[in-house]
């Protein structure tokens, strides 16, 4: 349905989508090894529909998301990097709508901590 949402730009989709991962995420437990990326899938929906709405409450409920998927994924997690990456995106993406210092700070130490992270020996 997101895809679908994203070629034909169908919000209704895209708001299936969003209610079928929310579901998932609150029948995941935290301790799941899927959690996290059931949460980053939530989230990137969820900023899809602020792209398509502009509602910056849907960006903000996309960067907790993706702010728990962080959280969630061990130090030492291969994907770890990526996670911290997408979430500084979309944090950069929050500063360049609404101008808050904070979230470009924010967003640069977030994807400060995925280079170094992903500069550690494994």
């Amino acid at each position: 349905m997101q895809l679908r949402s994203e070629r034909l730009g169908d919000v209704k989709d895209l708001e299936r989508a969003i209610s079928y991962r929310r579901a998932l995420v609150d029948h995941t437990p935290d301790d799941h090894r899927d959690k996290p990326g059931r949460l980053i899938s939530l989230g990137n929906c969820m900023q899809l529909r602020f792209e398509r709405l502009g509602k910056v409450e849907d960006l903000s409920r996309a960067i907790d998301y993706k702010q728990a998927a962080v959280d969630l994924t061990p130090h030492n997690h291969p994907d770890k990097p990526s996670l911290l990456s997408d979430l500084g995106n979309s944090v950069q993406l929050r500063f360049e709508r609404l101008g808050e210092v904070g979230d470009l700070k924010s967003a640069i130490s977030f994807k400060e901590d995925a280079v170094n992270l992903a500069r550690e020996p494994s």
